[in-house]
């Protein structure tokens, strides 16, 4: 696989070298970061079609509009 240990990785018990060698060869945080920022619309984009779903209240009012449009300065829930 072509992973290099430290001398200290190298000398951990078997369950916490094997958890190195993983995480040096599939870094699964990193992975699904990356993934989550390619696939999942960012908040400010879905927030337009989650608020209908989330907000019981006219759709028209003026907290409707402000979470729509993830305005930091509408009114307070």
């Amino acid at each position: 696989m072509g992973l290099a240990l430290t001398e200290e990785e190298s000398s951990l018990s078997d369950k916490l070298r094997l958890k190195t060698i993983m995480h040096k060869w599939l870094p699964a945080g990193d992975t699904l970061l990356e993934m989550i920022c390619i696939h999942l619309p960012s908040p400010v984009t879905s927030q337009q079609y989650r608020v209908e779903m989330l907000y019981e209240g006219p759709m028209e009012d003026e907290a409707a509009i402000a979470m729509k449009n993830c305005d930091q300065n509408g009114p307070l829930m």
